[in-house]
């Protein structure tokens, strides 16, 4: 039950911005080529990108923006290598065994045949892509507390080495 109140809290606090951000985004790329192209595969391919485009620009500038917060008392040089050093491990930790999954099987598959049995197409495309990102969230939450999991070693290691030197 813990596990489940504290995915759902971050969640709601990492990931529900970003996905508000993709969802619009997708649902207007996807709905827009649709209505000029009438294909499924085409607007399967908008949406992908729009959602793409929405979610992962809003995670990346969020993720710099307070990473770079948390770099104090370095040269502005510095201080950027840090920042797109850390960003760049930490979204892959977080997202890539996620996103492979659910970009290479997943989400097309849902993508593609459930408008063919929802009607109207931007209902059905809203429904494949819910159940393809609650695979995709469940596995990316893995990928986070991962994540932590490493930060939180990484500083044990460290306090332990200032104290045995200090000794």
């Amino acid at each position: 039950m813990f596990f489940i109140r504290r995915g759902f809290r971050i969640w709601f606090y990492r990931y529900l911005p970003a996905e508000i951000v993709g969802t619009t985004l997708a649902l207007l790329f996807a709905s827009y080529t649709f209505m000029h192209t009438g294909s499924y595969l085409l607007a399967t391919a908008a949406g992908l990108t729009g959602e793409g485009i929405g979610f992962y620009g809003f995670v990346i500038v969020r993720e710099l923006i307070t990473t770079s917060r948390s770099i104090k008392k370095a040269s502005l040089l510095q201080r950027t290598r840090r920042t797109l050093r850390t960003t760049t491990a930490n979204l892959l930790v977080e997202f890539t065994t996620a996103e492979i999954l659910n970009t290479l099987f997943v989400r097309p598959v849902l993508l593609y045949t459930v408008p063919h049995y929802i009607t109207p197409y931007a209902l059905g495309f809203f429904v494949g892509k819910f159940g393809s990102d609650v695979f995709f969230y469940i596995v990316a939450l893995g990928g986070y507390m991962l994540n932590e999991w490493r930060c939180r070693k990484f500083i044990r290691q460290k306090r332990r080495s200032s104290t045995a030197t200090r000794a």
